[in-house]
């Protein structure tokens, strides 16, 4: 046994944790092996990715003692809609072109990856009908910017049949929720959202139960509104979900033998994890000279299964490649010979701001929705971040012939580097 003590800052849980660091490594070696074979990066790739028709996907490893098991995707496709949308050959013209000065070279390149999401197992959610007749779902999501609120309302209403704005999502607070495991992992919508969805329904069916009996007509015949639960056709033969409430207090409710309430709650369970996938293409400018890297073209193609809300999904992408951005070229714990760190501040570690990131077109697909969620949505929270310092590594590689093998890439490390270029 071996232990070793540093001053040096331990490792932390970060955006796509481990996924950002073994896509760089993975992509990298594909793209050295291709130089070697003489082999286009992108046939490589396309050769060596699993098919539709092969998922179930057992790959033979494990994480958190579960085996790794791919649910569904559509790989090869995914691959061929990203070079579409990113304009593959278009941005390999460019690159031959002659460019606008001698110091600068041009680079393009892809990266690809997998990534797990819906970890821990279990979510729960609660959904009720309020006094003032209004639905609440509770969650035991947590919301850390990601748009949970809105997700969350969002699959309430779709099961329960009602307006999105009629819903209110309330999260965080352990004297309303008793069970939760939190935002982590990509797991909010795939677990919390399935959760929500399982409760919503059960409340739809207690719902039109209860009106049925109270309107003298079949579950069958009658809808939910915004407002309460009608005879399909007569607007007027209807009970708002407040008197419904009234109508399931303990006194009126225990009396003919009902359950009181009306809320119903879910623990939703799902042993093995989904997994989205995705491809970042990229197209840049290196100044020899300078050693800076202006990016032409950046795209995300991001299958998440089901998205429920594409604009946050979108959202989630755009701020995930900005940090995997940061990571890239710019953010890095640097020590001196001594141990002593030189970046301990934001002077000195720096990170990418609106004057550095550039636009990143987004492709959003939902050609793979997982059977281990109801809502068929895997997670959407990492996958803006996981390749791109793979992808940034393999078009600087390719514009200078120099191997990158390590992050950030430097401005002192492209000068010191570009020299040896052949």
């Amino acid at each position: 046994m071996r232990q070793v003590v540093t001053n040096k800052t331990p490792a932390g849980t970060y955006r796509a944790p481990g996924r950002y660091e073994c896509t760089l490594a993975r992509e990298r070696m594909i793209d050295i092996a291709a130089r070697r074979l003489g082999a286009d990066p992108i046939e490589l790739r396309a050769r060596n990715l699993v098919r539709r028709d092969q998922m179930p996907w057992r790959n033979g490893s494990e994480t958190d003692g579960h085996p790794v098991v791919y649910d569904s995707g559509d790989y090869p496709r995914l691959l061929e809609r990203a070079l579409e949308h990113f304009g593959y050959d278009r941005m390999r013209a460019w690159r031959a072109a002659v460019a606008p000065g001698p110091a600068l070279r041009r680079g393009v390149a892809v990266a690809c990856f997998v990534e797990k999401s819906g970890i821990a197992e279990w979510e729960y959610a609660r959904v009720e009908i309020a006094s003032d007749g209004r639905p609440v779902v509770y969650s035991g999501s947590a919301s850390v910017g990601q748009g949970v609120d809105t997700v969350l309302a969002q699959i309430c209403a779709e099961h329960l049949g009602v307006d999105y704005d009629a819903v209110s999502v309330r999260h965080g607070d352990t004297d309303e929720v008793p069970d939760g495991m939190g935002a982590f992992g990509s797991r909010a919508t795939s677990l919390g959202g399935a959760a929500v969805a399982q409760a919503a329904g059960a409340l739809r069916r207690r719902l039109l139960e209860l009106a049925a009996r109270e309107l003298e007509a079949a579950p069958d015949d009658l809808e939910l509104t915004r407002d309460g639960v009608r005879v399909r056709g007569e607007p007027g033969t209807a009970r708002s979900y407040a008197e419904l409430r009234r109508s399931a207090a303990p006194a009126r409710a225990l009396a003919r033998g009902d359950r009181p309430g009306l809320s119903e709650e879910s623990w939703f369970r799902s042993d093995e994890m989904s997994f989205p996938y995705g491809v970042h293409c990229v197209a840049l400018e290196v100044d020899t000279e300078t050693g800076g890297v202006r990016v032409e073209r950046y795209t995300v193609a991001y299958d998440v299964g089901r998205a429920i809300n594409p604009r946050l999904v979108e959202g989630q992408i755009a701020g995930g490649f900005v940090q995997g951005f940061g990571g890239a070229l710019l953010e890095e714990l640097a020590y001196d010979d001594a141990g002593q760190l030189v970046a301990g501040s934001f002077m000195d570690y720096l990170l990418p701001t609106a004057s550095e990131v550039p636009a990143v077109d987004m492709l959003v697909t939902e050609d793979a929705p997982t059977q281990r969620s109801p809502i068929g949505a895997k997670g959407a929270g990492e996958g803006g971040t996981t390749a791109v310092g793979a992808a940034i590594a393999g078009a600087v590689s390719d514009a200078l012939g120099v191997e990158v093998t390590r992050l950030p890439i430097t401005p002192e490390w492209i000068t010191a580097n570009a020299s040896a270029a052949p």
